[in-house]
């Protein structure tokens, strides 16, 4: 009798890389068996065969919440460590990099933005080398803050306008100007509105060491 063995054989490629067509070397094939010395037994020769890309697995989040102050981005995680991450502003185009070389489930951020905003998208790109690249997009929405601004008294002038400087925001240190401008010269309490009338008075927001357009009224004393 002869049996072959292939208890103790392998069968290594060429390299570890993707790629088609790849060499493969056998080696360790044997024959056991009362005949097996009759028998000579070669190493498998000219076989070939293909390593394909493996896949990342990547968690990607929006990022929409009023102004604060700060910087803000997309985040971008991938399953896998040693991963590139970079982002752009167009589809297709990855001029930044957030990481060359990413902690696995470590989430990175893509984009710098801290005023408002419309709806920003970003655009991600996640590589390496044996790996699918995935690419996909969020937003970043940052919305003005919301002041509620408190009870104003002023002293009566001709010119039916009150300015209020310095106002705290809440955000740091960042102040904002304001200006009164009730319905009538007349003395008298008046309610905030969005726009003039009888009993009223409306309210503007102007720079001071913040930027007005990072905020809005929500109300007003």
């Amino acid at each position: 009798t002869c049996t072959l063995n292939s208890g103790s054989a392998t069968a290594t490629f060429n390299t570890s890389a993707v790629g088609t067509g790849k060499a493969i070397t056998f080696a360790n094939y044997g024959l056991t068996g009362a005949d097996s010395a009759n028998y000579s037994l070669a190493q498998p020769t000219g076989v070939t065969a293909s390593i394909t890309a493996a896949t990342i697995t990547v968690t990607a989040n929006d990022y929409n919440a009023a102004y604060d102050g700060s910087a803000h981005g997309i985040s971008v995680k991938s399953n896998i460590g040693g991963v590139t991450i970079k982002w752009g502003t167009a589809s297709g185009n990855y001029g930044n990099t957030a990481t060359s070389n990413a902690t696995a489930n470590t989430a990175y951020t893509c984009g710098s933005y801290t005023n408002v905003t419309g709806a920003v998208t970003i655009y991600y790109q996640v590589s390496k080398t044996n790996y699918t690249t995935v690419t996909g997009s969020k937003t970043v929405t940052i919305t003005a803050k919301g002041l509620a601004i408190s009870a104003h008294s002023a002293t009566y002038n001709a010119t039916k306008s009150y300015a209020r400087n310095g106002y705290s925001t809440g955000v740091g240190t960042e102040t904002l100007n304001l200006t009164y401008t009730p319905y009538a010269k007349t003395q008298g309490a008046y309610a905030y509105a969005t726009s003039a009338g009888s009993g009223k008075f409306t309210l503007a927001l102007a720079n001071g060491t913040g930027t007005a357009s990072n905020y809005s009224i929500s109300s007003a004393g």
